[in-house]
């Protein structure tokens, strides 16, 4: 559902020129992850400090790897790296 609505935001930025690349998409993601689970591990369940800490490692091990799921998924609909968007 996030990953819809950031891409509907890529789509409308299209329009005016302002082109969101995947990374850029990607640190928003993890943005709102990260405070989406912060907020319900606050006024919820603590245990979604879990949820927190599953965005953080992922993040981490992403950096070593270059393997990030949701990197992955935004690739096949269609939106473009900034090497891709760079050498259009």
């Amino acid at each position: 559902m996030l990953i819809e609505a950031l891409t509907v935001i890529n789509n409308n930025s299209l329009s005016r020129g302002n082109i969101m690349s995947i990374e850029k998409t990607l640190f928003a993601f993890a943005g709102i992850m990260v405070m989406l689970t912060t907020f319900l591990a606050m006024y919820h369940n603590p245990l979604w400090a879990w949820g927190t800490l599953f965005v953080g490692f992922n993040l981490f091990q992403s950096q070593f790897t270059g393997f990030c799921i949701p990197g992955i998924i935004m690739k096949k609909m269609g939106m473009k790296t900034e090497a891709d968007l760079a050498a259009s």
